[in-house]
């Protein structure tokens, strides 16, 4: 059984010539990827920023998905500060909750297209920013999507950077102590980002206390790298920094965080949660490679990761 979702957006992300040839090309290349469960998939305001209707009808009917709400979330953000199933703004909670309604009806659709029920979970945030969410409407909204058919998908809060007060904070949701106590009493699981918990607390050791935070509450988590005084990647950057395997190849970071001890450690404490969605979402740097090469990025990464979970 494959055990891995590939967050694939993010390596073809800065890619500069899209179009509807190469999008094929490339999505034909991920299906031969080893070790892959199936994709976690970007929601903006829809499934795609161009044709969601014929995105939906290219999606690999083998595969199972999640769907992330994140980029939508964060594009929101830009234009309307208080979007967000957490805002305090009621106007800002409509909004995210009338983008639930679109995704909703995506979730069935996918699920028709494949002929099951394909779509494993969806990420939810704890957004907008403070001083515009607090967790009493988080639990709110929660609530209500709790109620509505979603054919089996687990409903998951993405874990980002929390906000703070001296300033910093890259994506500036609630901490992770209070969307934990939000999911407590609701049938809602917590999905973990190594790098967002690592940049968050400034500590390369803070996914592992995370994951014991949370262990009986943890849906899925993904790995995903961040790095300090990189000269590509920065530092503390929520830029998906790939795993450090010193290979020489132009994607390789210098400074990453992100090392095969690490994932290691990280899936010993994983091994303990029952039923844990796994992913991996790395993208490679500079924007000129092509899309052979991000293939080949991306297959080089996850034989690595696989080889790290094998051998616990």
């Amino acid at each position: 059984m494959n055990p891995w979702f590939l967050g694939a957006y993010a390596g073809y992300a800065s890619f500069a010539d899209k179009n509807k040839e190469n999008d094929a090309y490339y999505m034909r290349g991920l299906e031969e990827l080893p070790h892959i469960a199936g994709l976690e998939l970007p929601f903006y305001s829809d499934l795609s920023e161009t044709n969601s209707d014929k995105f939906l009808r290219t999606l690999p009917k083998h595969w199972d998905y999640i769907i992330t709400l994140l980029p939508g979330t964060m594009q929101s953000l830009s234009k309307q500060p208080e979007f967000g199933i957490a805002s305090t703004s009621a106007e800002g909670r409509r909004a995210a909750m009338s983008r639930m309604a679109v995704l909703h009806r995506r979730v069935h659709e996918i699920n028709n297209r494949c002929g099951r029920a394909a779509v494993r979970a969806i990420e939810l945030h704890s957004a907008p920013t403070r001083p515009f969410a607090e967790a009493q409407y988080l639990y709110a909204s929660l609530e209500e999507l709790e109620s509505w058919d979603w054919q089996g998908a687990q409903l998951l809060i993405e874990h980002c950077d929390s906000w703070r007060a001296e300033g910093g904070s890259i994506k500036g949701f609630l901490p992770l102590k209070e969307e934990l106590g939000v999911l407590r009493d609701l049938n809602v699981k917590l999905s973990l980002n190594w790098g967002r918990s690592v940049l968050e607390e400034r500590d390369p050791s803070a996914a592992l206390s995370h994951i014991e935070m949370s262990r009986e509450q943890l849906g899925a988590f993904f790995f995903s790298g961040t790095s300090l005084d990189d000269p590509i990647y920065g530092s503390w950057q929520d830029s998906h920094v790939p795993l450090m395997l010193g290979s020489g190849e132009p994607w390789e970071p210098v400074k990453g965080l992100l090392t095969p001890e690490r994932v290691v450690e990280a899936i010993r404490q994983l091994n303990r949660v029952p039923g844990l969605l796994m992913g991996i979402k790395v993208q490679p740097t500079p924007p000129s490679l092509t899309i052979d090469q991000r293939l080949e990025f991306l297959a080089q990464q996850i034989r690595a990761f696989e080889k790290a979970r094998t051998s616990v």
